[in-house]
């Protein structure tokens, strides 16, 4: 199976592939976690029991719009349409306890420190202007992924597949066909 991730998404497509080297035949990899950085406060607050809970109550189109503009680079990209679409599956009865229970029982540390156990073809795809996750990123995953290559695009912020979705399919599609057989 190829799994492909963003942001987040990321760390527990890489726990699975850590714990089942022989159910993942690529990955593909979109300005994901699983390195060291710094994350927002707001990422670390929602972790915790109720506070986590609690802040679904703060879910808006105005919240979901002023996340989505600090994750472009070209800001007049991001449509109500793009909002909307980000904000409806939150608003869902039980996503949030489900987003919720991801980000809780997924380990960052467990995953940093098995990260080079990983032996199957990586793309990591990276926007040059990621204001969320730096591109110095990539080098750390380089150093740990043993089969990673790497393609940044410019103009382009924390979503790639978002913002410069046809180049991202174009580099993905590459990819899989290069790597999958």
């Amino acid at each position: 199976m190829i799994l492909v991730a963003s942001s987040a998404g990321g760390l527990p497509i890489l726990d699975f592939a850590i714990r089942n080297p022989e159910r993942v035949s690529a990955m593909i990899l979109s300005s994901t976690c699983s390195v060291p950085h710094s994350l927002p406060g707001l990422w670390n607050l929602i972790r915790l029991p109720l506070v986590g809970e609690a802040a679904r109550l703060f879910l808006s189109l105005s919240l979901i719009r002023k996340n989505l503009v600090g994750a472009f680079a070209d800001q007049q990209k991001v449509t109500q349409e793009d909002v909307e679409a980000y904000l409806q599956p939150l608003l869902r009865s039980g996503s949030w306890t489900v987003n919720l229970r991801t980000e809780r029982c997924t380990n960052p540390t467990f995953v940093e420190q098995h990260l080079k156990e990983i032996r199957c073809p990586v793309l990591i795809i990276w926007g040059q202007e990621d204001a969320w996750h730096p591109v110095a990123m990539t080098e750390a995953f380089c150093r740990q992924l043993p089969k990673a290559e790497v393609e940044i695009l410019s103009r382009c912020g924390h979503l790639p597949h978002e913002e410069r979705p046809d180049c991202f399919n174009q580099r993905a599609l590459s990819f899989i066909e290069r790597n999958v057989k």
